[in-house]
């Protein structure tokens, strides 16, 4: 008789999530552990403190306070020099329009005349049917008209 074997595998990503758990709160239990030995040696120590001051701020502080009496002991007197540019550049222009507002202006006007020459066209045309006429006039019978 023949034996099959089959094995069956299942990923699970939730365990190495819960390792990495275990292994950060075993690191943060170290950590207080270490915390709480630091407090007991802090407790056991004894401070013993000690201040030495030197006193070289008092000779610049009395010096700056000399100065600040002195300057305020000073009078001043403020003085002003305005220029003004604009003025003169507006009564340049205010009189440039006055001279323009005085010229009187001639309009000229230049039209092309494109009718006279087609009414002289047609005019002379007239005149030779006129002539024409009158000519026929007088062979026919203008001596009747007496």
């Amino acid at each position: 008789m023949k034996e099959f074997g089959v094995r069956f595998t299942v990923r699970d990503d939730m365990i190495s999530a819960l390792r990495r758990n275990v292994n950060q709160q075993r690191q943060f239990s170290r950590q207080v552990e270490q915390s709480r030995r630091a407090v007991q040696d802090l407790d056991r120590s004894r401070a013993n403190p000690e201040l030495s001051a030197e006193d070289n701020l008092s000779d610049s502080l009395e010096t700056v306070r000399e100065d600040l009496a002195r300057v305020d002991r000073t009078r001043s007197k403020a003085t002003l020099d305005a220029r003004d540019d604009a003025t003169s550049k507006a009564d340049k222009v205010k009189d440039k329009l006055k001279a323009i507002g005085s010229m009187i202006a001639k309009p000229v006007v230049a039209v092309k005349d494109m009718a006279s020459k087609m009414i002289g066209k047609i005019k002379s045309g007239l005149s030779t049917l006129a002539k024409g006429a009158t000519i026929a006039l007088g062979i026919s019978g203008g001596d009747n008209m007496k």
